[in-house]
């Protein structure tokens, strides 16, 4: 079985992000195992760690916020949060017009009467964002909740609050600037599977791809 190339990957996603990293992955992969079916579904990553603990995918990719020991992984990204800020805010002149190129810090707590734009409680990026609010002893003021970076970004250009960004991601607009953090934080995205599962030669290939760290998050 573990030499067939004709077989079958179900693979978790959680959003746009994910779902573009894989879509660089499969040809790839496919190069390989012209054969292989793919069967790919979009939840929540609470819902996807569930998943693949009840054996119904067999990966998941997202980011992770904290270690589980039902789950095995393989790293992605370990990128830096940043913030972006509306052209109505007071930092807006000290930002970089690109989350890469930040140069300005602020403490969080300088920010404490500011509103924020978060992810909803879904998902695991705003598990670790509530983790660092706690961290330094901090309720944020929440003015929207969404699903992903993507529209939480569209949220701040609309000057609905500050949102949170992470270093690598791509999105130019004249009204965000990005401003980074004194005491950074950071989300770790993975390639999760159930610890002790069998691995199949695709997916054995799948993850081999990922660790040699040759497609960009």
């Amino acid at each position: 079985i573990s030499k067939s190339k004709f077989m079958s990957i179900s693979i978790g996603v959680t959003g746009e992000r994910t779902q573009r990293y894989l879509g660089k992955l499969l040809p790839i992969v496919y190069k390989r195992f012209p054969d292989l079916h793919v069967d790919i579904v979009e939840f929540p990553a609470q819902i996807l760690r569930r998943m693949l603990k009840n054996d119904e995918i067999d990966l998941g990719i997202y980011a992770i916020p904290e270690r589980d020991e039902a789950l095995a992984h393989t790293i992605i990204s370990d990128e830096e949060v940043v913030l972006a800020v509306h052209s109505s805010h007071r930092l807006f002149n000290f930002g970089s017009e690109t989350p890469s190129e930040v140069s300005y810090r602020v403490s969080l707590e300088e920010l404490q009467n500011d509103a924020f734009v978060l992810l909803r409680e879904t998902t695991s990026m705003r598990a670790v964002d509530d983790r660092f609010f706690a961290q330094h002893s901090l309720s944020p003021k929440k003015t929207v909740e969404t699903k992903g970076t993507f529209s939480s970004l569209i949220f701040v250009e609309n000057g609905f609050g500050i949102g949170f960004c992470p270093k690598n991601y791509s999105f130019s607009s004249k009204d965000i600037r990005y401003i980074g953090l004194k005491e950074p934080f950071f989300y770790t995205s993975a390639i999760m599977y159930k610890r002790g599962v069998f691995l199949t030669t695709p997916m054995k290939f799948l993850l081999s791809t990922v660790r040699q760290n040759t497609i960009k998050f």
